[in-house]
């Protein structure tokens, strides 16, 4: 009887190892699956900036190219809108940039490689410029 008790004894041991090794393996997924999420959040946000940029340089390209045609009202508004969606999308990149930054910081952050205010502030300074381009086009 009692062989059959250490029997038992070794294999909820067995198991209880076994169950350990697993919670250590998840652990270690979901920090890898922060990771990921994290670095397909800057690759997102670099992405939006690069289309804000794209569209405020064919705004710009536009109103510059095509200054000889007729009507110019309408090429220049044309310009405008494009350089105005461009800095609004640079805007939106930073805040859904930082949203999700946020709730990766509230469940286990990863090491970020760039700090969020520095984010910020080249988010700012793209924005600025799209204003600059729209001074630029009624000089």
């Amino acid at each position: 009887m009692t062989s059959e008790s250490d029997e038992r004894t070794e294999k909820a041991e067995e198991r209880t190892e076994k169950a350990e090794e697993r919670t250590e393996l998840a652990e270690e997924r979901t920090k890898w699956a922060d990771q990921r999420t994290f670095l397909a959040q800057e690759r997102t946000f670099a992405g939006w900036i690069r289309t804000g940029l794209a569209s405020m340089a064919v705004g710009l390209g536009i109103i510059e190219i095509m200054r000889e045609v007729e009507p110019t009202w309408l090429i220049t508004a044309i310009g405008l809108i494009l350089i105005t969606v461009g800095g609004l999308l640079v805007g939106l990149a930073f805040f859904s940039y930082r949203k999700v930054t946020m709730q990766l910081k509230d469940s286990r952050q990863p090491d970020m490689a760039i700090p969020i205010w520095w984010i910020g502030v080249i988010a700012a300074a793209l924005a600025i410029v799209a204003i600059g381009g729209i001074g630029i086009v009624f000089l």
